[in-house]
């Protein structure tokens, strides 16, 4: 019988050969992807889904030019999940790459929490983070002006994220 680790890290590879196959990128859309069939879902915020964003991530050319110069840890807290409560995890950012993820609760540089309904809307491309910052669907807490000098990096950020095969 395997184990949940290998069974995890064949699932990631399965995504991972999905998404990149064919030199097209794997959208997801409202959490279903164009071919259900093909990629395996991860549930939001769950450990292996933060393990798919980080790979996203880091192998995002892109994101490695807009962040280039970022250097900060950022906690997100999605509020109001369920069953499965508040879930909070955090990361490092450097330079466009991401040098872990952690789930709980930790003292960063900027924090971003808000309701699970309106994360749902964000992964699902369904509403910019930033203006559900000024709408104060999200609450912020940080140096607005260091992160708006990113704001390409943000907005790549939410290209990777809906880019991971995502189920809610």
């Amino acid at each position: 019988m395997a184990s949940p680790a290998s069974i995890f890290l064949q699932r990631r590879e399965e995504v991972f050969a999905y998404c990149a196959g064919g030199g097209e990128s794997c959208r997801i859309l409202n959490g279903t992807s164009h071919d259900p069939g093909e990629a395996k879902m991860s549930l939001f915020a769950s450990e292996d889904w933060a393990a798919l964003l980080e790979q996203e991530i880091n192998s995002d050319k892109e994101m490695k030019k807009a962040g280039k110069g970022f250097d900060a840890t950022i906690q997100f807290i999605i509020q109001n999940a369920g069953d499965r409560g508040d879930l909070p995890f955090w990361t490092h950012m450097k330079d466009g790459v991401v040098l872990g993820v952690n789930t709980g609760e930790s003292k960063c540089d900027f924090n971003i929490a808000g309701d699970y309904s309106v994360w749902k809307e964000i992964v699902g491309g369904n509403l910019d983070p930033i203006q559900a910052i000024m709408v104060k669907k999200l609450t912020f807490e940080g140096n607005m002006q260091y992160i708006m000098r990113y704001i390409k990096a943000v907005n790549q950020m939410m290209v990777d994220v809906k880019n991971v095969p995502t189920e809610f």
